[in-house]
Formats: C-alpha cells, sequence, structure tokens
C-alpha cells in the first residue's frame, strides 16, 4: 500500500487538469464547479485534500507549493503527496501579496533558455519531489498530467481561448519551435533515459513520460488517445480539459493503482 489511511492529509499539486477552481477559457460563463480528481481521490482514501493547483502553473509552482505545505505541516499528518506535473516550458514566479501571501505569476513560454534546460530543469524538480518525500518518509506518487515537452517541440498551438473567443485557427496561428526539432527529440530522450536509475519509476505514473520511449501524460494514458476516445470525458473537441466524467475517470484509475 502507497498511501496510510490512518494518516490525515492528502497533499496535491498541478495545474489545471487538477485545480479545483477550474475555470473554462474556451467557455467563462460554462459551471465547472464538478468534483475534481483530488477531491475525489481524497474521498475513496477517507482523507481530508489540500489542493495546491492552480491553472497555467508549470513546475517550478507545483514543486515549491509542495514543498512550502510539507514543511508546514506535522509529517505524522501527512497521508499522501501527489505531484500532477505540467509542461516544462511555464515559468513560475512570484511578485506582490495576495490575502498577505506572496502571490504567484505564470507564463506560457519561459523567455530565458531553451527545451533542453527546460526539461532537465523539471526533470530536477521531480528527483527533488522524491528526495523530499523519502527524507520524511512519506508516502507519494508523481506523475505527468500533461505532455512534458511534446506540445512545445511541435509548436505550441493557440490556447482554447484564443480559438474559440478570438477566432485563431488551431493549426495555421500556433507558435513554431525555435530548434532543430529532430536533433532535440533525440538529445531529450538521452536526457530523460539519463534519469531512469534516478528516479524511483515505481512510484512514477506513466514513467518515461515520452511517448517515444512508451511513456504517457494522465490526458492521453487514462482519459485516450484519440477526440473519439476522449470526447465522454472532456469538456468538447475545443477544451481537452477533463469534465466530471474525466475527474473521476482519473480518480479511479489512480485509486486502483494505488492498490
Amino acid at each position: 500500500m502507497l498511501y496510510e489511511n490512518n494518516k490525515k492529509y492528502l497533499i496535491v499539486s498541478g495545474d489545471s487538469f487538477t485545480d479545483k477552481n477550474m475555470r473554462s477559457a474556451a467557455y467563462p460563463d460554462m459551471d465547472t464547479s464538478w468534483p475534481k480528481w483530488p477531491e475525489l481521490l481524497g474521498k475513496k482514501l477517507n482523507m481530508e485534500v489540500i489542493n495546491l493547483a492552480y491553472s497555467g502553473s508549470g513546475n517550478e509552482y507545483i514543486f515549491s507549493t509542495l514543498q512550502d505545505c510539507i514543511m508546514d505541516i506535522p509529517k505524522e499528518r501527512i497521508g499522501l503527496v501527489v505531484a500532477a506535473w505540467s509542461q516544462a516550458q511555464r515559468r513560475d514566479f512570484q511578485t506582490g501579496y495576495k490575502n498577505g501571501t506572496r502571490s504567484w505569476g505564470q507564463e506560457r513560454v519561459d523567455s530565458c533558455g531553451d527545451l533542453m534546460y527546460f526539461t532537465r530543469r523539471s526533470l530536477r524538480y521531480f528527483l527533488a519531489f522524491q528526495h523530499m518525500c523519502e527524507r520524511y518518509d512519506l508516502p507519494y506518487f508523481q506523475t505527468q498530467m500533461i505532455d512534458l515537452y511534446k506540445d512545445y517541440i511541435d509548436g505550441l498551438a493557440p490556447t482554447e481561448r484564443e480559438v474559440v473567443i478570438e477566432g485563431k485557427d488551431l493549426f495555421k496561428d500556433g507558435m513554431t519551435y525555435p530548434g532543430d526539432k529532430k536533433r532535440d527529440e533525440e538529445e531529450l530522450i538521452q536526457l530523460i533515459l539519463s534519469y531512469e536509475n534516478k528516479i524511483d519509476t515505481s512510484k512514477f505514473i506513466g514513467w518515461p513520460i515520452t511517448r517515444t520511449l512508451g511513456g504517457w501524460p494522465v490526458n492521453r494514458g487514462v482519459i485516450g488517445w484519440s477526440v473519439e476516445q476522449e470526447a465522454p470525458y472532456v469538456i468538447d473537441e475545443h477544451d481537452n480539459h477533463p469534465n466530471a466524467a474525466g475527474q473521476e475517470l482519473i480518480a479511479e484509475y489512480f485509486y486502483d493503482w494505488l492498490g
């Protein structure tokens, strides 16, 4: 068993696929208040949930909020910690105050560095998260909720809002990858493989995180690999965030995986 039901808190961080307050960028008036997978999983495990996820966040935010929370809570009160990782190229930063605490900001693409750096930075967070949980003997697992680098190296498409509300073309108006795709992807694969003997892959759902090596992110490996497969579990063809059924599916998958 990777979790302990006699403990109290399930601590989770991630991005919009995990955010309990997620709003659809494509349909801002839609009621998206259905329970998200951390709350559903917490109910199954009989744990109180601390959901730190925030839409648009990158992996610095995810690691930092988990670390800060773990440091503030008596370790014997923690039953399970989950890192639901996001895209490598996103940038997180703190600036100013909101409700008395330092607030976070995000950029869709970090203006400093390249994809090799972005991916290595994320792998460092994965390993640091693992070491932190092992240091305090905390039950944990981690997973890639959406592709780590594929969307960026393929050329980022416009956002849901840009397509539905602003009328941008999903293919014609995408970003161009600023590098040598073939060369860089080969290097990225070698980089990921270099972490194979460092990461505890038994606690990393979907490892080795790149489809080229047989890995997968949750939005594909659990929800569906095609538009037809994912249709019952996402908002619609313009917004592939999990709907109520999709969140239930993810929670059930994680619960079954925990055994």
